[in-house]
């Protein structure tokens, strides 16, 4: 890609499309959101971010038509990231195709932009993962309820208790581990088994690290600010402090478009 163009990744999930602009003078990222069915105005935004090249992610169907209008938009210097587009990571997995896409990116950033760490992406959206990236590689991972999907599940699956949405504002303002009402209680107890899960798969990364090999935590998603504030407290209250206190705790919300990016690069003589 030449260095005279700028980037773009676009992130189209089920209900929303994100786009990520990188510009040429390497400035702090721009970024914007659309409804899934808005792809007129994506596509006048991408027209608008001047001479760029560009890349996509999709966790829902590929949508062709899409695709082709993004393609005639950025004038062919597009990649539509696909299960079989070469990365320039190593995939431990028992069929790397079946490896999300959205990982796999967040996967490249991290081993792009640590090479020589130990690095735990953890990404917070509708769903959890915690994925391990070392070596240049992609070795292994775990998925499970993200915020929003545990809120849910304990009204759906209980008779009495209320089904909360707490914005992001809310949840990074608690204190203390425990709450003193049922809101309060369900909040305190989501988030903390949220952190806690995440604090053992850091805690467990960095028991396999090699002597001197340093362990970073790099945190992205939709909740990615709530889940990166409850390991700061972890790591200043006494109980987990020493598991948490080598580890680097980044919170990166560009994470997988810079990964998009990463892979465009390492494919653009083929596009």
């Amino acid at each position: 890609m030449s260095l005279a163009k700028g980037f773009v990744a676009i992130d189209a999930g089920n209900t929303r499309l994100k786009l990520t602009w990188f510009d040429a003078a390497g400035e702090e990222p721009e970024v914007w959101s659309f409804d899934a069915s808005a792809q007129d105005e994506l596509l006048a935004r991408v027209s608008a971010c001047g001479e760029v090249a560009g890349g996509m992610v999709s966790v829902a169907r590929v949508d062709t038509r899409l695709v082709e209008s993004l393609r005639a938009v950025l004038d062919g210097d597009f990649l539509p990231v696909t299960p079989d587009t070469p990365l320039p990571i190593g995939v431990d997995y028992d069929d790397p195709r079946c490896l999300g896409i959205d990982r796999k990116a967040t996967a490249v950033a991290a081993a792009a932009e640590w090479p020589d760490s130990r690095c735990v992406v953890i990404d917070a959206g509708t769903a959890l993962t915690c994925d391990l990236v070392a070596a240049g590689r992609f070795m292994a991972g775990c998925i499970s309820p993200g915020l929003s999907m545990r809120f849910r599940s304990l009204h759906e699956h209980t008779a009495l208790l209320p089904h909360l949405t707490p914005s992001a504002g809310e949840l990074l303002a608690m204190k203390g581990g425990f709450g003193g009402s049922t809101a309060g209680s369900i909040m305190h107890g989501v988030v903390r088994g949220l952190t806690d899960e995440v604090a053992g798969a850091l805690a467990e990364a960095a028991a396999g690290a090699a002597a001197g090999e340093p362990v970073v935590a790099l945190v992205t998603g939709g909740d990615g600010a709530v889940v990166a504030a409850g390991l700061e407290r972890m790591r200043k209250s006494g109980w987990m402090a020493g598991a948490l206190k080598d580890i680097a705790i980044v919170y990166d919300p560009h994470l997988l478009a810079k990964g998009v990016r990463a892979i465009y690069r390492h494919n653009e003589d083929e596009i």
